[in-house]
């Protein structure tokens, strides 16, 4: 009798591809290492993350946060992909 022979996560990640989740669960990854990736001080200011797509869209309180980060979003998208470890975000919508 042969037996299948896949790893358990090679199982999970079909799974979650079959279905659809992969992208959610990297968009919680994200939201996860938010502060890692901008710091504590633009973390305090921002309200809600999201990931639709490749898009990124951030609700911040601080129109000097908001600012920074457009003048930013180049470096941002840098340092979003530094720490996921893929180009997860290929555009940032500030609000």
């Amino acid at each position: 009798m042969k037996r299948n022979q896949n790893h358990i996560s090679d199982v999970i990640k079909g799974f979650l591809r079959e279905y659809e989740l992969d992208g959610r669960i990297r968009e919680i990854e994200l939201v996860n290492k938010w502060e890692e990736i901008v710091g504590k001080s633009i973390n305090r200011h921002t309200i809600k993350i999201f990931l639709s797509g490749k898009t990124l869209y951030l609700t911040l309180d601080s129109s000097v946060v908001r600012q920074e980060l457009h003048y930013n979003k180049k470096k941002l998208l840098e340092r979003i992909a530094e720490t996921m470890g893929e180009e997860l975000v290929k555009e940032v919508v500030l609000r």
